[in-house]
């Protein structure tokens, strides 16, 4: 059989595109529109009979299964492909795009406030419930939390002006070939958002902790090299600033990680990583990420942060100041109490 081209459509359930953006993004080769918007716009997306024709080819009774009904935004590929082929390679590009559209959350929605999309999961609605019982009384309680947010993820242009300060607009620049960069810095850079997007949708501690140290260390480290010394060094020579140039602030900060790293990846222990350790990676991958989507006038590749770094490492070492820095350089934390914190924790029964 000889392959043809074909489009794919898929439900990203939990999301919504307003039109007053267009009532589409797009991310790479993925195309996530309203459902509203594709009907005037079928066409162009490879559909040929009016989508009323296609409602009478996939009628059932189910109402939520109707055509362009499960869901208020689709997914929408182009591929080349034998009608019999798997979707694996389609699948993984939507999964793709679908954690580089969650990195617009990332950082700027506390890890409680996040609002998962995509699978058919994020469609249902999740309860966490228990039930306590005094056994020596007839005392019981019945807690019930909803755990899943009562509205959709909304782009709308509201949601654009966010961006304005976020790093979504300018990585997607970069990854849609609009901002050039070295190939392989390229590639990086989605790696690591990508990265960022799955470590916002973990359930887990450990599991978004995870995901950031990789994303860190996939930004600021080569292979063959000390990951922990290195790591600091880099932070360093781009964040020095906030601490006036106090290097021993960052080598507490990157033991601490490293370690919980370490002791995850060589031992399988998790128990220690808490949900501040996991902010506190989120602010280091959050501001790394910023800061290299939007100065790619002075960062076009690893290589620049690493030769950044042995310029002011010369200059510590022969006493000079830190003159070298690009000037717009940003750094931006979250302000959250310890009591905070516990409460997150407190709310997190199935999230260890």
């Amino acid at each position: 059989m000889s392959k043809s081209n074909w489009t794919l459509l898929l439900p990203v359930h939990n999301l919504e595109i307003s039109s007053d953006i267009g009532g589409e993004i797009k991310i790479e080769n993925i195309l996530f529109i309203s459902a509203k918007k594709i009907t005037r716009v079928r066409k162009r997306l490879g559909i040929n009979k009016p989508i009323s024709f296609y409602q009478n080819v996939f009628r059932t009774p189910l109402p939520k299964k109707q055509f362009l009904k499960s869901a208020k935004v689709y997914a929408v590929i182009r591929t080349t492909r034998e009608a019999d082929d798997n979707l694996t390679k389609e699948f993984k590009r939507f999964k793709d795009a679908i954690y580089l559209l969650a990195t617009s959350q990332f950082f700027r929605h506390r890890r409680n406030q996040r609002i998962l999309f995509g699978s058919p999961e994020y469609a249902n609605i999740l309860i966490d419930d228990y039930y306590l019982f005094d056994c020596k009384s007839e005392k019981s309680n019945w807690n019930s939390l909803r755990i899943d947010p009562l509205q959709p993820y909304l782009l709308d242009k509201q949601w654009k002006d966010f961006m304005k300060n976020h790093f979504f607009p300018n990585m997607l620049k970069v990854i849609n070939s609009q901002t050039q960069v070295t190939n392989r810095w390229q590639y990086i850079i989605r790696k690591a958002s990508i990265l960022a997007g799955q470590s916002h949708f973990a359930r887990n501690n450990w599991e978004a902790f995870l995901y950031n140290i990789i994303a860190l260390e996939l930004l600021l480290t080569n292979r063959g090299e000390d990951i922990k010394a290195k790591l600091t060094e880099r932070l360093i020579a781009l964040f020095g600033w906030i601490t006036n140039e106090d290097s021993a602030v960052w080598e507490k900060l990157i033991d601490k990680i490293y370690g919980l790293r370490s002791d995850f990846v060589h031992k399988g222990s998790f128990e220690a990583i808490t949900i501040q350790d996991v902010v506190t990676s989120d602010t280091l991958l959050y501001n790394l990420l910023y800061n290299i989507c939007c100065q790619t006038k002075f960062i076009k590749s690893k290589n620049d942060i690493i030769a950044l770094s042995d310029r002011l490492n010369a200059r510590k070492t022969l006493g000079l100041p830190y003159i070298d820095r690009p000037k717009k350089l940003r750094y931006t934390r979250h302000s959250t109490t310890i009591r905070e914190f516990k409460k997150i924790e407190n709310l997190r029964h199935w999230q260890w």
